[in-house]
C-alpha cells in the first residue's frame, strides 16, 4: 500500500483518505469541523487518513468512531475514489479519498475525544445534504453519487 501521506510531484501533500456516508432514516451523519487557521466551520462526512496496514473499510470505520462516537460496519469493496484539492489549516492538500457507505451498529454514540477543531456530530436531513456539503464541489458530487448508490442497493 502506498503511504497515506506523501509529496506530489508539484510539492502538494497527497493525502489518501476514507470517508463514510451513514444514513439513519432520512438523516445523514456529519461532523462539524472548524479550520484551525481560518476559523471557518463546515460539516463533513466522517473520515480521515488511511493508516499503514488499514483497508479502506477499516479506516472508514475507525474514523467514524473517532470523530462521531458511532460504531459502523462498512462493506469492504463498495465505494469509489475521488481526487481533489482541499485547503485546510493554511495548507493545500491533494486528497485521494475512498468514499463508501456504512451502516450503524449502535444507535447511541460513545464519547468522542478528538481534536479541538471537532465541534461535534450533526445529523443532516437528506433533502439538505447537497446544500450542506456545497462548500466543496467534489464532496457535494460524492454525496450525490452516494445517495444514488444507496437507492440502488
Amino acid at each position: 500500500m502506498v503511504h497515506p501521506l506523501q509529496k506530489n510531484t508539484d510539492s502538494r501533500l497527497v493525502r489518501r483518505r476514507a470517508s463514510v456516508f451513514v444514513k439513519n432514516g432520512n438523516k445523514i451523519l456529519g461532523v462539524k469541523l472548524r479550520d484551525p487557521a481560518s476559523g471557518v466551520t463546515n460539516i463533513y462526512l466522517p473520515g480521515g487518513k488511511i493508516e499503514d496496514g488499514e483497508s479502506f473499510a477499516q479506516a472508514a470505520m475507525r474514523e467514524c468512531l473517532e470523530e462521531t462516537g458511532y460504531a459502523i460496519v462498512v462493506p469492504e469493496h463498495r465505494g469509489f475514489w475521488k481526487s481533489y484539492d482541499f485547503f485546510w489549516n493554511n495548507t493545500l492538500h491533494h486528497c485521494e479519498t475512498w468514499f463508501t457507505w456504512g451502516e450503524l451498529i449502535q444507535l447511541a454514540p460513545q464519547p468522542v475525544r478528538d481534536a479541538p477543531y471537532n465541534l461535534g456530530t450533526e445529523w443532516i436531513d437528506e433533502l439538505q445534504a447537497l446544500s450542506t456539503f456545497g462548500f466543496q464541489p467534489e464532496l457535494q458530487q460524492a454525496i450525490s453519487e452516494l445517495l444514488n448508490m444507496r437507492k440502488r442497493s
